[in-house]
């Protein structure tokens, strides 16, 4: 092997090495969810101004175990603000294990609380994505109760779920840090 095609490999492979690190990113212009609570499991719905068909949409339900991060597909955000509604478990025994454990051992969780404000978005029981904030149960959906996440000009956000229904927003500008 000569030289020069010993280079390009370490380079090629540095470059894929970036490229991966890179794409475990979630995109600029979506939602990252994080649960940063020890035992509560949250399954949250959440709302956004569309650009695309100029309409506010919910999605939901998402559903994400304590420690774990997942990326909700809003594209570019525009309006200045996120709706959130989230319902939070917890297990009904005090086992100590996370809920991978609990699960598999057939343990049950009760709901504990929810995230709710002043703000309605439309939901509905099995996993959705909704177009429109009206006339939510005129339509069949529910019309469920959320906080505004101000963002501000940001184009994507964190949320971070915490303890007992708690939470914050982080909003991102340009591409992931």
């Amino acid at each position: 092997m000569s030289r020069f095609s010993t280079k390009l490999t370490c380079r090629s492979r540095a470059a894929l090495a970036i490229l991966g690190l890179l794409c475990s990113f979630p995109a600029a212009a979506d939602v990252e969810l994080c649960n940063e609570a020890r035992l509560i499991k949250y399954q949250v719905a959440i709302g956004f101004f569309d650009p695309a068909p100029g309409a506010w949409v919910s999605m939901g339900w998402s559903i994400v175990a304590p420690g774990k991060c997942m990326v909700v597909p809003t594209g570019p955000l525009t309006k200045g603000a996120i709706y959130l509604h989230a319902d939070y478990y917890v297990p009904t025994k005090d086992t100590g294990n996370v809920w991978v454990d609990l699960i598999a051992a057939g343990i049950a969780a009760d709901m504990a609380g929810s995230i709710v404000g002043e703000f309605d978005i439309c939901t509905q029981e099995k996993a959705f994505e909704i177009l429109g904030d009206t006339k939510c149960v005129n339509r069949g959906f529910r019309r469920s109760g959320a906080v505004e996440l101000k963002i501000g000009d940001a184009r994507s956000a964190l949320v971070e779920l915490l303890d007992q229904g708690g939470w914050r927003v982080t909003p991102r500008r340009g591409k992931p840090q």
